[in-house]
């Protein structure tokens, strides 16, 4: 697909100066002097390890070799394969591509009264809430009780930007951080969402890569992916298929495979719909993938001579299930692979591993296997 980003990893690799090393500089530096002497003198002089003229040609050959070092990087932060920092955030202002920027998680959260009241109450702007846990929100407008109401749900936001305000369960944020007359509780009545870090790197060159593809209007695959991830760097994965002409389906995954809820789904829909960004003759219909769920469970055993490291690898294997997990989610139409389960098992110091599930699956393209359950238990050691 011409929206992979691997292609632009597997360019050749460029060095500016051709490969050299700090051992070959110094080797023609040596070969240099050797050669010079020898023209003014008439004598050869071999310099020994110690040898006073061989020590000051190291120290000067390590400079120009950092001078090197320097001029390579300097030639490489101007090709996007290589870019990063600064250096990336000026490659993309010349191709008019901008990081996206850092976003503030959001929620509704309602403010129920104690009693019915005659009057009505207020619930002044940036009035504060929280989860007890130090992050906070704010109110974004000013609200009011009516009276004989008892309730009233505003739309707050997270005072840090970034995904730490994500995530929060509803009920989760139920502390009023100054008391309002009245008001008895506060909840927040939806998970906290829609918080986003700044763009790494990585994420910023797989946009400048694509920008091309956002010249026009949408149509090809790559500009639908371009758009999409255009408008949210939360998403770290896009299938855009067509179920029936004229109709495209854009299928979106977030980050570390968190399934896209209606509400992130219908923000992409209301970005494309709303930006002339669409073809006039395409209906956009966007989703999240279809999960399938399946289980990690069987048993592993380690070596007898590795008893000493049985806390060690015990705790790798833990790490190695992780790990599984989350490659296994990143990536709309994964297969369902074990085999890769199995690798990172072996690495992480077990003899073996006897798996009952999971079993080699097929994922279409719609889809994303999403483990239920683990139950991966330790068998003991055996002889090696």
């Amino acid at each position: 697909m011409a929206n992979d980003i691997q292609k632009l990893y597997d360019l050749p690799e460029i060095s500016f100066i051709d490969d050299l090393t700090a051992d070959t500089l110094l080797e023609e530096m040596i070969s240099d002097f050797q050669e010079k002497y020898n023209e003014l003198t008439g004598e050869y002089e071999v310099l020994g390890e110690f040898d006073k003229y061989r020590i000051l040609l190291n120290a000067v050959a390590l400079k120009n070799y950092q001078v090197c070092q320097y001029i390579d990087r300097a030639g490489k932060m101007n090709l996007l394969k290589y870019s990063s920092g600064d250096y990336l955030l000026n490659l993309g202002a010349a191709r008019g591509v901008e990081m996206n920027e850092e976003k503030a998680a959001t929620c509704p959260v309602t403010f129920t009264l104690s009693e019915l009241q005659t009057s009505v109450v207020a619930i002044p702007q940036a009035t504060q809430v929280t989860a007890g846990d130090g992050v906070y929100f704010e109110t974004q407008e000013y609200a009011e009780i009516p009276p004989g109401t008892s309730e009233v749900t505003v739309n707050t936001i997270c005072k840090v930007t970034g995904t730490v305000g994500n995530g929060y369960v509803i009920g989760q944020i139920n502390v009023l951080v100054e008391p309002i007359p009245y008001i008895e509780s506060v909840k927040n009545i939806a998970a906290s969402s829609g918080g986003e870090d700044i763009m790494s790197d990585d994420d910023f060159r797989e946009k400048i890569y694509l920008s091309p593809s956002g010249y026009s209007t949408t149509g090809p695959e790559d500009a639908y992916i371009y758009w999409v991830k255009k408008c949210s760097s939360f998403i770290s994965d896009v299938k855009v298929i067509t179920p029936e002409d004229d109709v495209v389906q854009i299928i979106l995954l977030k980050k570390e495979g968190e399934i896209p809820d209606s509400s992130f789904l219908k923000d992409i829909q209301d970005y494309l719909q709303n930006n002339n960004i669409k073809p006039l003759t395409e209906k956009v219909i966007v989703t999240a993938p279809t999960v399938v769920n399946y289980d990690i469970t069987g048993t592993y055993y380690i070596n007898r001579s590795d008893a000493v490291n049985i806390e060690r690898i015990q705790s790798a294997v833990l790490q190695a299930i992780q790990e599984y997990r989350l490659w296994q989610k990143e990536k709309i139409g994964r297969d369902l692979n074990p085999f890769y389960l199995q690798y990172l098992l072996m690495k992480s110091g077990v003899k073996r591993a006897e798996l009952t599930n999971p079993t080699f699956t097929n994922i279409n393209d719609t889809s994303i296997a999403i483990e239920s359950k683990v139950a991966l238990v330790y068998g003991g050691m055996e002889d090696d």
